[in-house]
């Protein structure tokens, strides 16, 4: 099995459940985890990595077999640092509900100074403006660095290069020649599969608990207006043409490992289940 894993952490997109399935497996092999200097929780996000942001005291002079927590890529950076042949992975989630996410969860309302019944609806309609006057206020803050095409921020793609589609492209082509896997969120369950076969894993090291993954999308938007859809797509085209391409890529890759993929996929979801209905067992039994 591969010991060697970064996960390039992406805002609100479920990051939290593989990282806490690494760090799992780190635990139980006392693999030796990256964590920030300075009692952060992230590698000084939204700046670049560098290995400066490490804690080596942790490390004793060895290099880290696995990386969680939140950290703009740098690849050359990080490849300095990592195991040669380490897998990088991330996962990225449908532009609009991660846009959705991200608006709501960092209180976008709040920092763009905006008092509108449907703050998000009011933004897409006029998303400059709405930078524009924060921005002249200075009142810019380190989260509104997602606001647009937040995912491929995080991968590090300049901001500068938003507009440029060759760019992108070209930034596309490297993650996906770069990266192991990019999970993707709505399908977790096959990412996860996916993963498990290209780190030669067992499906009990990628099992998780679907009552987590649910919990945070509990206040989240259930529909969009067509005009909501288009203009996130018109404002995030990065992100939009990230995912597009991944979420081919994933499915792609599902139809060379059929069949046996699909029979990998049933045993993983009826694992999941017991484990589930184990879990659930216990609490009634703790509680009672």
């Amino acid at each position: 099995p591969i010991q060697n894993v970064l996960l390039l952490k992406t805002h609100y997109t479920g990051s939290d459940v593989i990282s806490n399935i690494l760090n799992r497996f780190a635990d139980l092999r006392d693999l030796k985890v990256a964590i920030p200097n300075g009692g952060v929780s992230t590698f000084y996000w939204p700046a670049r990595f560098h290995w400066r942001h490490l804690d080596l005291g942790i490390l004793d002079g060895a290099l880290p077999n696995v990386l969680t927590c939140y950290a703009r890529y740098n690849g050359e950076i990080m490849d300095q640092i990592m195991h040669p042949g380490s897998a990088y992975i991330s996962i990225i989630r449908e532009p609009l509900k991660n846009f959705e996410s991200t608006f709501r969860n960092l209180d976008y309302a709040s920092a763009l100074d905006m008092e509108d019944p449907d703050p998000m609806a009011a933004f897409l309609e006029n998303p400059k403006m709405h930078i524009e006057h924060v921005i002249k206020m200075r009142m810019f803050k380190d989260p509104l660095n997602l606001i647009k095409n937040g995912m491929f921020f995080d991968l590090g793609l300049r901001t500068a290069d938003y507009h440029k589609p060759e760019v992108v492209k070209d930034a596309i082509l490297d993650i996906d020649a770069k990266f192991t896997l990019i999970l993707i969120y709505e399908y977790l369950d096959e990412s996860l599969v996916m993963l498990k076969r290209k780190l030669c894993w067992e499906l009990d090291d990628v099992v998780y608990l679907k009552a987590q993954y649910l919990n945070h999308e509990h206040h989240a938007r259930k529909s969009f207006s067509s005009s909501e859809k288009a203009a996130l797509k018109n404002w995030s085209k990065a992100d939009v043409a990230l995912y597009e391409y991944f979420n081919k890529t994933l499915w792609q890759r599902i139809s060379y490992e059929e069949p046996e993929f699909s029979k990998d996929l049933a045993v993983f979801r009826e694992r999941q289940r017991t484990i589930e209905a184990d879990c659930s067992n216990y609490e009634q039994t703790a509680g009672s």
